[in-house]
């Protein structure tokens, strides 16, 4: 280095070329999730869309790849195999319908008006709305979940959490007085999903509203309503 040249300085976290750092650290960043996620999204896409035409399942890894305009190879690099595929199908449903009612129950000012909806809309309207990729992710849930228990677990865990959280508000407001606010939330979550199974698969010959009825009321006791809960529970109206 001549003598004439500045000296190169180290960037200072509160200076401009600290911001210019991380300002290029976080494009970077969001340039390699978007060339990482865009492919793994289509490919998502496109199993989801040939399970709607399909019916079913039955659909190979090379018509999922043409579908989406990847290469073979492209796949496995972010799959594996088509159960690790079944799984983010899996991912991607339950994670979409939580986020659609942790939404449907953001601005509900009662708590228990919000769990009467959280547990009994599943079961009510299991036939309606999603196609037959729905059915081919409930058919295939438990043998997922035997092959992927821990991310099967965890995706299961976010409905799990929005009730915890309207149990807790419940219970702040002198509704219902549980044991284990977690624990409890979990159970529910996994009543709630067996039943949403029967209705889906039509493995129950009783009304789907009226195996949501029947949950509801099974949950509710299982909270121990106060006299206040019992009452407020009662003014809930009944499912259409």
């Amino acid at each position: 280095m001549t003598g004439d040249e500045p000296e190169a300085l180290e960037p200072d976290e509160g200076d401009w070329r600290g911001r210019v750092l991380r300002q290029s650290l976080a494009r970077s960043e969001r340039s390699v999730r978007q060339r990482g996620i865009g492919p793994a999204q289509r490919i998502v896409e496109a199993a989801v869309a040939l399970s709607e035409e399909s019916g079913g399942g039955a659909f190979s890894i090379q018509q999922v790849v043409t579908r989406a305009n990847v290469a073979l190879q492209t796949f496995y690099r972010h799959f594996g195999s088509k159960d690790a595929l079944l799984l983010a199908m899996l991912e991607e449903s339950v994670g979409a319908g939580t986020a659609a009612m942790r939404r449907q129950v953001a601005d509900q000012p009662d708590p228990l008006a919000a769990l009467h909806r959280l547990i009994t809309q599943p079961i009510a309207t299991g036939t309606a709305g999603q196609g037959p990729s729905m059915s081919v992710i409930v058919r295939e849930h438990y043998r997922l979940l035997e092959l992927f228990p821990e991310e099967v677990e965890r995706s299961s865990a976010r409905y799990a959490e929005v009730v915890a959280g309207q149990i807790t508000r419940a219970e702040m407001a002198g509704l219902v007085e549980p044991f284990d606010v977690e624990a409890q939330a979990d159970l529910i979550g996994n009543l709630v999903l067996s039943q949403f199974h029967r209705v889906r698969l039509g493995s129950t010959h009783v009304p789907a509203a009226t195996l949501a009825e029947r949950c509801w009321r099974f949950c509710l006791a299982s909270l121990s309503p106060t006299p206040k809960g019992i009452r407020r529970a009662a003014r809930l109206p009944a499912i259409p």
